[in-house]
């Protein structure tokens, strides 16, 4: 009998620990294998089988706030709740340790949870277009975010400890009031996509032109006079993006940026291009309308990769455009005209919204 007893005991106590284990030590899925889980679409449904729940839209709900019961989802690694009314954020949101994914963009937050450095799995976070001023310091400990969007808002400085997010990869900071850098921002040397358009950004800092990983880079409509010759040094770039500024010219130090294929410096005030820039074999798209050119340089033929240039509004004359279309006759060369909503193809995918 006592021998019954100790196995029934013990049978209790491994049922115990079994459901114990499957609420605080869930399981953390890969982004290959969160992608082939269902997506659920309302609490209600989800909430039926808490356990099974990795990924939840709630997006364009008019959500005024969040679902008290949002918590119980303990597996939940992926969460969109972009486009409702959400002014905050409780604290307990943050129990969602388990998230890696975090969409609240399009709504109304206007402050984040010191606590959301215990969401220490995320890897995406997305807060375009909300009403913050500024990030919590704690946002820097999340030691595995590699895609932070913080476009549209009304922040005018990084946490001085952003530099920890040394994971960060993708960082877009488009249409705030940031205009410096924090120290140490060079230390991000994973990043490839930077935006930082819209800032009113009048000098580029120098930690900028030690991230050599960079392959994106746009500076458009800010308050640039001048590209500094360390320029040279984001030898990894392949698109530039520096429309709508104020520049004069470009330094001849471009001529390093060998893997560069899209350029963009319309709608600034450039009279004349720097002859190496002839030797940017790779390029494929310039965009240099709405400027004061005068001619292009000698030898730009030679640029056999051009697929697309646009160089309307400028002084080039009309028989230099002639011969230049039979030299190039693989590129579309637009001079007449601008094409509608041309910038808009030049954003980052991972940042594009509605």
């Amino acid at each position: 009998m006592k021998n019954i007893l100790y196995l029934f005991g013990a049978i209790f106590c491994l049922n115990l620990y079994s459901c114990s284990d499957k609420s605080n030590n869930p399981v953390i899925l890969s982004m290959e294998e969160l992608d082939k889980q269902p997506i659920f679409k309302s609490i209600d449904d989800a909430l039926k089988a808490p356990e099974n729940v990795y990924k939840l839209d709630l997006s364009n709900n008019s959500l005024s706030a969040l679902p008290e019961d949002i918590s119980k989802l303990f597996n939940l690694q992926l969460l969109n709740l972009s486009g409702n009314n959400l002014a905050n954020l409780p604290d307990e949101f943050c129990n969602l340790s388990n998230l890696q994914t975090l969409d609240l963009s399009n709504n109304k937050i206007s402050k984040i949870p010191q606590n959301i450095n215990q969401l220490t799995n995320l890897q995406q976070l997305d807060l375009f277009n909300n009403k913050l001023t500024k990030l919590p310091d704690e946002i820097c400990n999340l030691n595995n975010l590699r895609v932070l969007n913080i476009e549209k808002n009304n922040i005018n400085k990084l946490p001085d400890d952003f530099s920890k997010l040394n994971k960060l990869e993708s960082l877009f900071l488009s249409d705030n009031k940031i205009t410096t850098l924090p120290d140490n921002f060079n230390n991000l040397l994973n990043l490839q996509t930077f935006e930082w358009d819209g800032n009113n950004i009048k000098s580029i800092p120098s930690e900028l032109f030690k991230l050599t990983n960079l392959k994106s880079l746009n500076l458009s409509n800010n308050k640039l006079n001048t590209i500094p010759d360390a320029i040279k040094n984001l030898f990894n770039l392949n698109q530039l993006i520096l429309n709508d500024n104020i520049l004069s010219n470009l330094p001849p130090s471009i001529s390093n940026l060998t893997n560069l294929q899209m350029l963009d410096i319309s709608n600034n005030k450039i009279t004349e291009l720097p002859d190496e820039i002839v030797n940017l074999s790779n390029l494929n798209t310039i965009f240099l309308f709405n400027n004061n050119l005068s001619h292009l340089p000698v030898g730009f033929e030679k640029l056999n990769s051009l697929q697309q240039l646009i160089i309307t509004n400028n002084k080039i004359d009309n028989a230099e455009i002639e011969n230049l279309k039979k030299a190039l006759s693989q590129c579309n060369i637009n001079y007449t005209n601008v094409p509608e909503n041309i910038h808009s193809c030049n954003r980052a995918p991972s940042c594009k919204k509605e």
